[in-house]
């Protein structure tokens, strides 16, 4: 499916882009809508389907709130873009949710649903599935880190730099991902030499690049302000790593202090560093973490287990009307 790249337009570039990616959306399903018993939209992408197709077998998988994502951006400053992408999409986004069958990923977003709109309709929980990894788990010989994520403020990526500065020396950072705050990162990073030694940014990866990337490093980091789920921390888990990540709604509910990895405190660069000096001091725990790990998401988070309930999703509250 074609569309016009709204991309390269510029102030405009981050509304047009979803806006006209979302008109292709709605043409297609406007066509071929008599051909499926449900039709089922990811996030934003179809939020045009419910405004303008008057049907019953809509279904919408939410994977964060535009107003979640606006509030976390402006900590970090005022962006035109993404102001202007706010105010234009909040509408759409809104009858998304409220004339769909709606599916949460997290609990946590599930109640900033209910707080934010009016729905008819009970909201369901389905957390998002990972690909299990049947592979034996590479325990590495180094005691490096891996961070996999957009490369935006509101990612933490820059408290993770000031983090780093105070870990054992002989730990090193990879930082795979793009984002707003590319160009910032590699400056950042060209002015310290000692920390450019230290951190390596690898840019935009491809799926098995990951997964390689997740094999050679000893735990990942997510260093978020906000998340509805950490997908990637069950990724690295799947692979029988151990995950850093902010002690924040969403990710506390995938992931448990002490058990399949620790926690830390958003924000706090020195939280930071204490907790990534506390696993690579005991290897041996930090292994038992990411097999811990790698167990709860055979048993929790397998696609299989997810599309289980999806389809009975379907059936309880779609198709039995």
């Amino acid at each position: 499916m074609s569309y016009l790249p709204g991309r390269f337009i510029p102030v405009f570039w981050l509304f047009l882009e979803e806006f006209l990616f979302n008109l292709a959306v709605l043409i297609w399903v406007y066509r071929h809508s008599s051909e499926f018993d449900v039709i089922h939209l990811q996030g934003r992408s179809g939020y045009l389907v419910p405004y303008f197709i008057k049907s019953k077998k809509i279904a919408c998988t939410s994977h964060g709130l535009l107003l979640n994502e606006y509030q976390a951006g402006r900590k970090f400053g005022f962006r035109l873009a993404s102001f202007l992408h706010y105010h234009f999409t909040k509408s759409f986004e809104k009858q998304g949710i409220s004339k769909s069958y709606l599916i949460a990923v997290s609990e946590s977003l599930k109640t900033d649903i209910s707080n934010l709109f009016e729905l008819q309709k009970p909201t369901e929980v389905i957390n998002n599935g990972v690909e299990l990894s049947e592979n034996e788990t590479v325990i590495p010989n180094s005691m490096d880190l891996l961070f996999v994520g957009r490369i935006e403020y509101a990612k933490g990526i820059f408290d993770l730099l000031e983090a780093m500065q105070k870990v054992s020396a002989t730990t090193q950072l990879k930082i795979a991902g793009d984002g707003s705050a590319r160009e910032e990162l590699i400056q950042h990073l060209k002015k310290d030499a000692t920390l450019n030694s230290r951190v390596s940014y690898l840019g935009a990866q491809d799926k098995d690049q990951i997964k390689r990337l997740i094999d050679q490093s000893f735990a990942l980091v997510l260093p978020s302000y906000r998340e509805t789920q950490g997908i990637v921390i069950l990724e690295a888990n799947s692979q029988g790593k151990p995950a850093l990540a902010s002690n924040i709604d969403g990710i506390n509910e995938i992931l448990h202090h002490g058990e399949n990895g620790l926690l830390f405190e958003a924000g706090n660069p020195e939280s930071i560093a204490a907790m990534i000096n506390n696993l690579i001091n005991q290897p041996k725990k930090a292994v038992e973490m990411g097999q811990k790990g790698k167990e709860m998401v055979k048993s929790k988070f397998s696609w299989e287990k997810i599309a289980n309930q999806t389809l009975s999703f379907y059936h309880q509250q779609i198709l039995a009307l």
